[in-house]
C-alpha cells in the first residue's frame, strides 16, 4: 500500500519543483507619437478613469524586463504637491529615454504607464528624462492619487521583482 501511494505522489513531487511561477502584472512605458508619425506604427489607449486617450507608438520605449522599481513619491511645490507613481528603469533604457524626450519634437507631450495592455498612468514630457526616472500620475477607480499610487505599488513590485529573478535565472 505504502509503495502505491509513493508511486502516485511521484508526479506531483516532481512537477511542482519545475514549476515557474510568471508575472501577473506586465509594465511597460509608452510615448505619444507627434501627428507626422505613419498610422501603421500607431495605436489609442485611453485611461479608464479619466477617459484621457493619447495615439503612442506600438513598442513600448521601456519594456518590463528594464524596469527596476516603483515607489510612491510626492513632488511639486509646497502649496501644490501631489502624490506620483516614481518608476525607475534600468540602465540600459536611460539612453532610449533620454533620445525619446530630448527632441523639441516630444517636448509637451506624454508618456503612459501601462499594466497588462490597459492605461493606468500618465505623464507630460517637460524636460529631458536623463536618469530613468519617470513620474506618473495614476488612477484607479475613485480612489485619491496617493491610494492609487499605493495599490499599484503593492501591485506592480512583486511582478517586476519575480520578472528579475527570471532574467538572472536566464543569466541576462
Amino acid at each position: 500500500m505504502r509503495i502505491l501511494q509513493f508511486f502516485l505522489a511521484l508526479p506531483f513531487l516532481l512537477f511542482t519543483g519545475c514549476t515557474t511561477e510568471m508575472p501577473e502584472d506586465l509594465v511597460s512605458v509608452y510615448i505619444e507619437a507627434p501627428t507626422s508619425a505613419p498610422d501603421s506604427s500607431l495605436g489609442v489607449v485611453a485611461l479608464a478613469t479619466s477617459g484621457v486617450q493619447v495615439t503612442v507608438f506600438c513598442i513600448p520605449i521601456v519594456q518590463a524586463e528594464h524596469i527596476l522599481n516603483t515607489e510612491v513619491v510626492e513632488a511639486g511645490e509646497r502649496d501644490i504637491r501631489s502624490t506620483y507613481l516614481l518608476v525607475q528603469a534600468d540602465r540600459r533604457s536611460a539612453p532610449v529615454l533620454m533620445a525619446a524626450t530630448s527632441s523639441s519634437e516630444s517636448m509637451g507631450k506624454k508618456a503612459v504607464l501601462m499594466v497588462n495592455d490597459k492605461a493606468i498612468g500618465i505623464m507630460r514630457i517637460d524636460q529631458p528624462v536623463l536618469d530613468g526616472n519617470l513620474y506618473f500620475a495614476v488612477e484607479n477607480g475613485s480612489m485619491s492619487a496617493a491610494e492609487a499610487a499605493t495599490y499599484w505599488r503593492n501591485r506592480l513590485n512583486p511582478s517586476i521583482l519575480l520578472i528579475r529573478k527570471i532574467r538572472e535565472k536566464e543569466g541576462k
